[in-house]
């Protein structure tokens, strides 16, 4: 089942159905329904989860309470300053097992529930976040599942990644021979190629004849803001 689970993710062909079967595979080997991927990106330099990948929300009200309360994983972008576990295990690349209900609060909504959860790397692109509520824990077993199932994500997502930029690049390409000027030419490369690729500094150099140096023509505004696009 495990291996049938892993060539389900990488038969996907988008990052959006990369991201869902990986989360629906989590939910089905580990019963945790509460899972999300942070990409990294590097135009924000933060870790972001995918918007249409939400976990579903727990009711943790009681017979004698009056309010419901429904804690979820917090979506918001993690950054290198914000000093959390989800953005160390990037670093490291080493998976983690929260057992401090502080950690997993930083990273749940409103009052929680859960009791253990799972940090693992996804190499370049990001970490799988999985949580257990209840009175349950989670095993060596199940982050062994986990960094399973996070090798095929991280294979799947270089495949899209490869098969993406190739398509993209030679979109471009023909495109880009169209243009009258270099100023076109550049704008039409620049405009799409770094957003695909995610390599959001990127500047074009044209040779001066005259004045035997190269001389930008044009950049995208994070390099701009790095000063590359200075001769």
């Amino acid at each position: 089942m495990l291996q049938a689970e892993a060539e389900q993710i990488l038969d996907s062909t988008t990052r959006k159905e990369i991201c869902e079967s990986a989360s629906n595979s989590i939910n089905r080997l580990l019963d945790a329904p509460h899972n999300q991927l942070y990409l990294y990106s590097r135009r924000t330099e933060s870790l972001t989860t995918i918007p249409s990948i939400n976990s579903p929300r727990v009711d943790t009200s009681t017979s004698d309470s009056t309010n419901t309360v429904t804690p979820h994983i917090n979506t918001t972008a993690i950054t290198q300053d914000d000093d959390s576990v989800v953005w160390d295990v990037y670093d490291s690349n080493d998976s983690v097992l929260l057992e401090s209900s502080p950690e997993i609060e930083q990273l749940v909504s409103e009052s929680c529930p859960f009791t253990t959860g799972i940090i693992t790397p996804l190499g370049p692109y990001g970490v799988l976040f999985i949580l257990e509520s209840g009175n349950t824990t989670f095993t060596d077993t199940d982050i062994g599942v986990s960094e399973f199932l996070a090798e095929a994500v991280t294979r799947a997502l270089d495949n899209e990644r490869r098969e993406r930029g190739l398509a993209t690049v030679q979109a471009i390409s023909r495109d880009a021979m169209t243009a009258e000027t270099h100023a076109e030419m550049s704008n039409e490369v620049l405009n799409r190629l770094p957003e695909v690729l995610d390599y959001p500094i990127c500047v074009i150099w044209k040779y001066n004849d005259y004045e035997h140096q190269l001389e930008p023509i044009a950049t995208t505004e994070p390099a701009q803001d790095s000063h590359f696009d200075t001769p």
